[in-house]
């Protein structure tokens, strides 16, 4: 209701994979901000393989969801009660190859609201500190994500 107050084109659905199922090929792009992570562990891959089904061919996938390899990633996973599974670069790109997935790629996004001074000192602190995180990961034999950031990116095509 509140969407369409708004003037937004939506629709409200009672089973998202149904309605996915129900449109084929509809899509270039759909977008998962902050939405996986709330998606029942045992529902994620049939989700996902409903989106791609929808998809276009050559289509694309967007997800957005905390990275759980951060410093500090279970911080961002136990936040918010309605999350119930975390992701990190493996177990994401697991979910999205038994979904069909390819071509997937990471990044990792971080938004910043200090002063340039203050970003400077932050990022080049921030570097150092992945560097060690890095360091200490290989000499403990634990697995090295490339991507350090509190917010993991996936892209991912039909």
């Amino acid at each position: 209701d509140f969407c369409k107050s708004k003037g937004l084109n939506c629709l409200l659905v009672d089973n998202t994979i149904d309605w996915l199922s129900n449109n084929k090929k509809n899509y270039e792009l759909i977008t998962l901000l902050d939405v996986l992570e709330h998606v029942d562990k045992n529902q994620t891959i049939a989700f996902l393989k409903a989106i791609h089904g929808s998809l276009k061919d050559n289509g694309l996938l967007i997800v957005q969801v905390p990275n759980l390899q951060a410093p500090d990633g279970q911080l961002h996973r136990y936040n918010d009660i309605t999350h119930q599974v975390g992701f990190i670069e493996h177990s994401l790109q697991q979910v999205l190859i038994s979904a069909g997935y390819k071509k997937i790629q990471f990044a990792g996004l971080e938004q910043y609201v200090d002063s340039k001074y203050v970003r400077a000192v932050k990022c080049s602190l921030r570097y150092l500190f992945w560097k060690y995180t890095k360091l200490t990961r290989y000499i403990n034999g634990n697995i090295n994500p490339d991507v350090l950031n509190p917010i993991l990116v996936a892209t991912a095509y039909k």
